[in-house]
């Protein structure tokens, strides 16, 4: 993530991480989710409750371990998100185990 948790409307976030642990081959689930801080309402929390709200911003998906380390690099598109301030949730799980790990930073979308 960017040092200064600052990103301009409509870049990119470019994120790393390591997994450590998994034999290689291993699978492992990843899930990205960015969501807006404050802004909620009565009206917000019904039309979640009937799907309609949703992360700006969620991936998912499952990939194989390089070995006892292994680095990710992501990208993250903002080209749809407001300025605000967002937390953004990296969510690694073990299928074989269960065990799961998760990681939250905050920052912020401003003007170009």
């Amino acid at each position: 993530m960017n040092p200064l948790s600052r990103f301009p409307e409509g870049s990119a976030a470019e994120l790393y991480y390591e997994i450590y642990g998994l034999a290689r081959g291993a699978p492992y689930h990843t899930i990205v989710r960015l969501e807006r801080e404050g802004h909620r309402s009565v009206f917000g929390a019904l039309r979640g409750l009937f799907g309609g709200g949703r992360a700006p911003v969620l991936l998912e998906f499952d990939a194989a371990a390089e070995g006892p380390v292994t680095r990710v690099h992501r990208g993250v598109a903002l080209r749809d998100v407001p300025k605000g301030t967002y937390r953004l949730t990296v969510v690694i799980s073990d299928p074989a185990s269960g065990l799961r790990a998760t990681r939250t930073r905050r920052f912020q979308v401003v003007a170009r």
